[in-house]
C-alpha cells in the first residue's frame, strides 16, 4: 500500500521523477526514492513498535 501511495503521489508532471521531454519516469531517481521512503516506513513502523513494547512494559 505504502509504495503504491508513493507513486501516486509523486506521478504529477512537476514531479523531478517524471521526464517530461520523454514524457516518462526518471527511473533511477524514482526508484532510490521510493526505496528511501519504503526504508523510513519500515523503520518507522519499528520505532512504533518498540514504543509499544515499552508501553506494555509500564503498564503491567
Amino acid at each position: 500500500m505504502g509504495a503504491q501511495f508513493i507513486r501516486q503521489t509523486t506521478a504529477r508532471k512537476g514531479s523531478p521523477y517524471f521526464d517530461t521531454t520523454r514524457k516518462r519516469w526518471n527511473r533511477r531517481a524514482g526508484s532510490k526514492a521510493l526505496s528511501e521512503s519504503i526504508l523510513t516506513a519500515k523503520l518507522f513502523q519499528r520505532d512504533l513498535e518498540g514504543r509499544r513494547g515499552v508501553m506494555n512494559m509500564v503498564s503491567a
